[in-house]
């Protein structure tokens, strides 16, 4: 994938859980200190960043059935486009 797209990508999976989700959906290892929505959102932009990275640093997981069910569509997505490209090449 070009960058742009990743980029792409993960702002809209990321605005997707801002939009879709509480704070309650998450388990962090530190409490977040959001004072507003955009805030917010650049904390869930880094979450769908590093899942697309497999990174997964462990400091931000699901803790609801709702968030892990969209963290899978998302990855299942993100994994068939990589093999896409791959057998394109």
């Amino acid at each position: 994938f070009p960058v742009t797209i990743r980029i792409l990508v993960n702002a809209v999976f990321a605005f997707l859980l801002a939009v879709l989700t509480t704070d309650a959906d998450f388990e962090y290892t530190q409490p977040p200190k959001h004072t507003t929505w955009l805030e917010r959102y650049f904390t869930l932009f880094y979450f769908s960043v590093s899942t697309f990275t497999t990174v997964g640093y462990g400091d931000i997981a699901p803790n609801s059935n709702r968030v892990r069910f969209l963290v899978t569509l998302y990855q299942l997505c993100v994994f068939g486009g990589l093999v896409s490209v791959l057998f394109n090449l």
